[in-house]
């Protein structure tokens, strides 16, 4: 059903699309981009930032976790018990449902509102085949490790709001996993942003000097960055999620994204 609010949303999302045409025509034909680049660069950029508010921004957080081997029935079991464990542990601000499961019983999504931003939680079980039996049946193949991944749309003003929802999010399942799992194993996680300059390619990246092929970013939280052709990858040493983090992908956004 159209709304009187998705009308404004598309007719928002057009102007703002004449808009950044307007001001390339100006650029090209009216000014010297060599000389006014950089204001060119951070008017075009504010107003990316704008336009996130009718077309918002997308990450996902991807990590892994490594369990006991377990067959298929009794890992959509624990899922469903970790999903029960998180909406009491959050008192009820995150409500998990019961995962709704691909036909061959594998991956799994739970769809999460928690404050004004909504998440999809995907859940991957995979299968050690090296376990499996002389007929080849795959269910008797266990489970020993789970892919989880964190979806969000937002705008770029609720990146911070975003980000910390989401590691509060983790956190609970963290802390539910254990509670079933207690020898559970979990991987360092990865937000993975993208696309990232879309227009350009690999080769045009390294021509202007802007993209290195080996490019690996490390500070002094060992927080490590990799650059793609289409996305950026944000790995952290461990598993929370703090503000430095936020501060890399205000970055990662502000120059590759939105840039």
């Amino acid at each position: 059903m159209i709304t009187l609010e998705n009308v404004w949303g598309i007719l928002y999302a057009i102007l703002i699309y004449f808009g950044l045409k307007f001001i390339d025509f100006i650029s090209e034909r009216v000014f010297n981009r060599a000389l006014f680049g950089s204001l060119y660069q951070y008017i075009k950029q504010k107003i990316k930032i704008l336009q996130t508010n009718a077309k918002p921004i997308h990450i996902d957080f991807q990590f892994k976790i490594r369990i006991t081997p377990k067959y298929l029935d009794d890992v959509k079991t624990l899922a469903i018990r970790m999903c029960n464990h998180i909406t009491k542990d959050s008192k009820g601000r995150i409500d998990l449902p019961t995962p709704t499961w691909s036909d061959d019983g594998s991956c799994g999504n739970v769809n999460i509102a928690f404050g004004k931003l909504h998440y999809i939680l995907s859940i991957t079980l995979i299968r050690n085949y090296e376990r499996i039996d002389k007929e080849g049946n795959i269910n008797s193949i266990p489970i020993d490790n789970i892919a989880v991944s964190i979806g969000v749309d937002f705008p770029f003003s609720s990146l911070s709001d975003a980000v910390m929802n989401l590691s509060v999010i983790n956190s609970f399942i963290r802390q539910a996993m254990l509670r079933e799992v207690p020898n559970a194993k979990f991987s360092k996680g990865t937000f993975v942003v993208a696309p990232i300059k879309g227009e350009l390619t690999l080769d045009q990246w390294i021509k202007e000097k802007k993209f290195d092929v080996s490019l690996l970013l490390k500070s002094e939280e060992q927080i490590i960055v990799d650059f793609y052709v289409d996305r950026a990858e944000l790995t952290t040493p461990y598993f929370e999620i703090d503000a430095s983090v936020v501060q890399y992908l205000r970055g990662i956004l502000l120059n590759y994204y939105l840039h």
